[in-house]
């Protein structure tokens, strides 16, 4: 009789430590998923406590409007009246030759230090229509089109940015580009936002295209260019 008692005894407690490893296994994740909810939260709170940080004078935005482009793009003015109303629209839309190869030799006339365009303008690039001084602007050492660079982006659930991806024996990341920095990928990538929008100098392209900025005001700057 004890004999036949013992079967289901260690029956139950192979069962229950075949068990144990599901049982960890869960618990890790809803761990690592209160770490990952108190590292964000930690991160918030540190942003809203600190008070007012310095901003780098060395960055420069340049914001290209819908207006702006009214102005220049003749053939597709029409178009861009009603581009607010437009659910999306890609950056194909804004390429054209002639405009863009004006826009980055004023934006090079005034020695910055790095030119950054968030455009995907690559497929553009590379076409037979490019004359050598097209090539020679558009290809200048100093332009760093985002295209061709990693630009990803940590979005996270609810809907704020607060980090940014890298990748491991891989080309360099748009903003390591620009500031000619290599961020140890192994770090956080949490982004060190220095203030609200409306914290760098910030331009419109019309101010460009007009001589509106100051003389002098873009030399040995980062200046990025990107959409409104």
């Amino acid at each position: 009789m004890v004999h036949r008692m013992k079967a289901p005894v260690q029956f139950k407690l192979l069962a229950r430590r075949r068990g144990l490893p599901l049982r960890g296994l869960l618990c890790w994740a809803i761990g690592c998923i209160i770490l990952v909810s108190d590292e964000t939260s930690s991160f918030d709170t540190r942003f809203q406590l600190r008070g007012k940080q310095p901003i780098s004078e060395k960055i420069v935005l340049i914001t290209v409007r819908s207006s702006d482009l009214e102005k220049i793009y003749h053939v597709r003015s029409s178009n861009l009246i009603s581009l607010k109303e437009v659910a999306e629209v890609s950056d194909s839309f804004f390429w054209d030759k002639v405009v863009w190869t004006d826009i980055l030799s004023k934006l090079i006339e005034k020695n910055p230090k790095k030119i950054g365009l968030s455009f995907y303008f690559t497929p553009y690039l590379n076409r037979s229509n490019l004359t050598n001084e097209d090539l020679k602007i558009l290809n200048d050492k100093r332009v760093v089109w985002a295209s061709s660079t990693i630009n990803d982006l940590h979005r996270d659930e609810d809907g704020i940015i607060r980090r940014f991806l890298t990748r491991e024996n891989s080309s360099y990341h748009f903003a390591e580009t620009l500031a000619n920095k290599r961020v140890d990928p192994k770090r956080s990538k949490f982004i060190n936002f220095r203030g609200p929008d409306g914290s760098f100098s910030q331009f419109y392209l019309e101010d460009l295209l007009k001589d509106k900025i100051p003389a002098k005001f873009l030399q040995d700057k980062i200046i990025i260019v990107g959409p409104e």
